[in-house]
């Protein structure tokens, strides 16, 4: 909503722009001018808004969060994203609340954040084996042993320069 409030208010300005120039100069804007130049402003302010997008994100983060990947998106209807392909989702791990494990070291709990633009924030809880490169997503339906393991063998093997594996095992843990 805030969004189209900013795009109204770009396109009010820009005709105010174009109206004081033409009355400084003493000339009458010609009809055309004014909605090109106003639809124009709005279209240019809008796609900026989309890609500005991840600086502002990323700008309220804390210094703990570290991003590991960038969602990007194209799309028909804006098809200068075939060009320059628009960043719609953030994946993020808080390092400053990674967990390890007290009787198995390889072991780390973390939780994953997935900013979106267009969403609700979604968090999501992982155990990672650093040694082995695997993960395993934690759901409430997921079942753990006496000692806090999963008791199924769902882990997902990760290449091993993943940025989601990297960050959290060479994070500092509590």
């Amino acid at each position: 909503m805030i969004d189209i409030i900013a795009i109204v208010a770009v396109g009010f300005g820009a005709a105010g722009i174009l109206f004081i120039f033409f009355k400084l100069y003493g000339r009458k804007p010609p009809k055309r001018l004014m909605p090109l130049a106003v639809g124009g402003a709005m279209i240019v302010f809008s796609i900026y808004n989309d890609y500005d997008w991840p600086n502002r994100a990323k700008a309220t983060l804390p210094p703990e969060a570290v991003i590991v990947k960038e969602i990007t998106t194209t799309s028909f209807i804006r098809p200068w994203t075939f060009l320059f392909p628009l960043t719609e989702k953030l994946i993020l791990i808080d390092t400053g609340d990674v967990q390890r494990h007290e009787q198995k070291s390889n072991l780390v709990l973390a939780q994953s954040v997935l900013m979106s633009r267009y969403e609700n924030t979604r968090k999501a809880l992982h155990m990672f084996d650093c040694e082995g490169g695997k993960r395993f997503d934690l759901s409430p339906e997921s079942e753990l042993d006496a000692n806090g393991l999963p008791v199924a063998d769902e882990w997902r093997v990760l290449e091993e320069d993943d940025p989601m594996l990297r960050a959290v095992c060479s994070a500092p843990t509590q």
